[in-house]
């Protein structure tokens, strides 16, 4: 019976293509998925509204609106909200769940957003291992 020969191309091929993927996924593994927001919360005057919830949620397809993390403003309506985003979950959103929020339930019905000082309609996508500013004006009822 005859030995099949192995050649040097066919075994660094092989070794190649085991390190190249061994890579990927290690790098992979290795990215820090620690996803921060921070801002402030104000009212339409303008003032801080202190002990409101910010919240982060999940979004994407058949994923959206697990909460992941949440935290309080503080006296001066400001908020830092960092959450290591489990895997399995491609991308976040930031915002004041106006409906489980008990300091200001009732009281206002909706808010606008801005970012980084620019004042933007679609809200409030927080890239995974980034930080990001959301400011919330809260608007009466």
């Amino acid at each position: 019976m005859k030995r099949k020969a192995y050649t040097w191309s066919g075994w660094a091929s092989f070794l190649l293509l085991f390190i190249l993927l061994f890579n990927t996924i290690g790098c992979n593994l290795l990215v820090d998925r620690t996803t921060t927001a921070h801002g402030r919360v104000t009212d339409e005057a303008g003032n801080p509204v202190d002990s409101v919830i910010v919240g982060m949620f999940s979004a994407g397809f058949g994923k959206t609106g697990i909460p992941l993390g949440e935290t309080l403003t503080d006296k001066e309506g400001k908020y830092s909200l960092a959450v290591d985003v489990p895997r399995g979950y491609s991308t976040t959103t930031v915002g004041v769940p106006l409906g489980y929020n008990p300091k200001i339930l009732g009281k206002y019905k909706s808010w606008r957003v801005s970012q980084n000082g620019q004042r933007i309609n679609n809200c409030c996508y927080a890239p995974i291992g980034e930080k990001s500013n959301y400011d919330f004006m809260l608007l009466l009822k």
